[in-house]
Formats: structure tokens, sequence, C-alpha cells
């Protein structure tokens, strides 16, 4: 992670906002005008009262926040691997052999140090294939005038996702079993008389061809929001983004022995992309209490090409939700309608969230919430608070789950 500083920091499409982290994600129907312009530019309009208190004065606020996806335990294989040395042991190993039978002087430890090592080096190649890590951040202003028939707003944010995976090739493995199987057949010569002295060991690892991959991308989104209740129907608003999206693709292969940030130039593995996009959002009131959402993010797709021909693309969104809010109490409940493709080796993703918010106080809210994917069937667990004045805000928040994922988060901004 230190090697790619500049690089590790967000999901390229989604905005780490810490009052939706802290309710497990959502926001598409509670979300508060500060953050419309990414959960539901609709919110703009129809200004809810919170803690009696309407939500109509224009604001700026700036976000930050940060989630890191070890799903693997890649980091500790890693670790492991830099530290056990096992490639050049392995072939060391074999080197020292090599040269024992040269001089007709091997004894069974030879044979051995060869064995110990290429079982280590297979078992390190086994806890580091195809385990991707995962590391995303955002950051962002929001500002907006929100009112009670119509509202505006815009946006700026910069989002960034990394993900970083070692590819250990089948022949790899097939070499060091193939050479191991022939220092057996040389250990069983041995044992009923004296090793030709032409013998010639392979050394496969010049041959290996496993590699270390970085995919990512880099992407400032921004944009303007309009909304406003429907004539007729007031209890029913319509919010639209126009933005434009910055693209920049990462993509780097590297043998794995060469995975260093001096054989790394940024400039020489992205390839940049400007194309505009748009965020639909819809808002209807049920009732006092009750409240329906949908948005689609991203309306129009897109394709954008790495440097080494890898597609990072980017499609339609559509998440719904559910709330019921009253003076001191949100519950509100989110699910994405299609799956969405992640950045850096990780897989399409399908959220349900569930959140609670508690305002014991004017000025302070509590929050949790729980997040779960229903393609790798993984759940995620979130807290948080904010602190409100009448021309100040702050909000925090964390996520996580049982080891492999970790989220923080923070927002401060001001009403005039």
């Amino acid at each position: 992670m230190l090697a790619f500083p500049a690089l590790v920091s967000a999901d390229a499409f989604t905005a780490l906002d810490p009052r939706s982290m802290s309710l497990g994600g959502g926001g598409a129907a509670t979300m508060r005008p500060y953050n419309a312009s990414h959960f539901n530019p609709a919110r703009f309009a129809g200004n809810p009262r919170v803690q009696a208190r309407r939500d109509d004065r224009p604001f700026g606020r700036f976000f930050l926040g940060a989630r890191l996806i070890d799903r693997d335990s890649f980091l500790n294989s890693l670790d492991e691997y830099q530290e056990s040395n096992n490639n050049d042991r392995f072939d060391s190993a074999l080197e020292h052999l090599q040269q024992r039978i040269d001089d007709q002087n091997t004894s069974g430890q030879d044979f051995r140090d060869v064995t110990n090592a290429g079982n280590a080096l297979l078992d390190d190649y086994e806890s580091l294939s195809d385990k991707p890590l995962r590391a995303a951040a955002s950051a962002g202003l929001n500002v907006g005038y929100p009112g009670d028939q119509w509202g505006i707003g815009a946006h700026v944010r910069q989002n960034l996702a990394v993900g970083m995976e070692v590819r250990v090739s089948e022949s790899d493995r097939r070499r060091i079993r193939e050479t191991l199987n022939f220092i057996d057949t040389l250990v069983d010569i041995s044992e009923t008389g004296e090793l030709p002295d032409d013998v010639v060991i392979p050394r496969p690892v010049d041959q290996f061809t496993s590699e270390f991959a970085l995919q990512g991308a880099m992407v400032r989104d921004s944009g303007v929001s309009l909304a406003g209740r429907i004539p007729g129907n007031e209890r029913t608003m319509v919010g639209v983004t126009v933005k434009s999206l910055y693209v920049e693709t990462v993509d780097w292969r590297v043998d794995v022995d060469s995975a260093d940030s001096d054989n790394f130039d940024f400039d020489e593995h992205r390839r940049a992309h400007s194309d505009p996009n748009l965020d639909l959002g819809l808002i209807h009131e049920l009732d006092e209490h009750w409240t329906a959402a949908i948005m689609v993010r991203n309306l129009i797709s897109r394709d954008y090409k790495t440097v080494l021909d890898n597609e990072v693309r980017l499609r339609p969104a559509l998440r719904g939700g559910l709330a019921w809010q009253t003076r001191r109490w949100s519950v509100s409940v989110d699910m994405d309608f299609n799956e969405t493709e992640a950045i850096g080796f990780d897989p399409a993703k399908r959220y349900t969230t569930v959140g609670l918010e508690y305002r014991p106080m004017r000025w302070l809210s509590l929050r949790g919430g729980y997040r779960y994917e229903n393609v790798l069937h993984e759940g995620n667990a979130s807290l948080g608070f904010g602190l409100d004045s009448r021309h100040a805000h702050f909000d925090f928040a964390v996520s996580g789950d049982t080891g492999d994922s970790l989220g923080i988060a923070l927002q401060a901004g001001t009403r005039f």
C-alpha cells in the first residue's frame, strides 16, 4: 500500500458520505439537502422538518471518506510472502544442490532443503493467488439552496478506487511441482547408487510468469442539481443532476519481483476520458411519516478503456428507498435493483441497507446501520453521529465487518 500513496484512496462511482455510511449506506428517502446531489437530487425541494426546523437555508459542506477492503487477508499473505523470501530460498537451494552434485558430495539435507523451500513457495502462492485488495476514498464539496417548492445545488467530488492482486500462473506452480518430482527421482537414485555426474537440475524461477496487477480509476464528478414539486401533486418532488465525469483509468501489470514503486510511472499507465452524464431522482411523501423514493445514477452507459485494453464499465445504478420519520426517529430501508460493477478486481455488487437515526436533542443525532451485499452474501455494520446548530454541522461515521473491511468518513459545513 505504501508503494502507491497517490492511488490508494475511492470507489470511483460512489461517495463516502458520513451520514449515509452510518445508516448502512442508504439515503434515497432520508437524505438531507446537503447530501442530496449524490443520493437523490429531488430532496432539494420539499424540505422536511428536522427537530421542528425546516432545512431550507443555503449551505456549503465539505466531506472526506475512505474505505479499505481486504476480503481475503491479502495484506497478511503479502507480508508473509515478502518476509519468508521463499522464492530466493528455492533458487538458492537448487543452485547449492547442483554444486554438490557436480562435486559428487550430496547429502540428504541438500535434497530436503530444496523440497522444503519448494513446498513453502507453493504454500505462499496458494495464499496470494487471486485475492484482491481494494481501497477507496472520496472528498468533495456540496453547496445548495433548498426550498419548499424548488431548490438548486452544485457539487464537485474527487473519487478514487484501486485494486491490487497477485496473479499466480498455473505454469509456475507446475514448474515447481515438476522440479520437486525430479528431486524425488534423484533421491531414489542416490539411495541405490551414485548420481550421474552430468545431472542438470532445472532452475524454474527464471521462467516464472506470475504477475502483480493494479487497476483503478480516478473520477472527478462535478455537476448542478435542480429540483421541484410536481404541479398538481404537492407530495411528489422530482430532481435532476447534470454532471461531467473526468475519468482517469490506471492499469499496470508487472512481474511479481518487479512490483516496486520505483518501477511504476503513473503517466505511462493511465488513460483519461471526459463525458457528460445524468442522475434522476423522485420522492413521494406517502403521508406525514412515510416517504418513498427512487434514484437512478449515471443514466448514460459508458465504457472506459485502460492502457492495457481492459474495460472499466459504467452502467446505470437504480436504487429505491422507503423511510419512516418522526421528530426524533428515522428508519430507512434502501435496495439496489440491479448489480453495479466495481473497479479493481472486486465483484459486482447489489446492496440492501437498513438505517436508524435517533435525535435525543436538537443538536445531536445518533445513527446506526447495516448493509448486506446480495452477491457475495456479506454484511457490514456502521455507527455514527451528527452535531448540528443553526449555522454549523458536523458528521462522523465508521463502518466495518469481522476484520476485512474498514471505513471512516467525516463532514463539516455551514448554513448561511
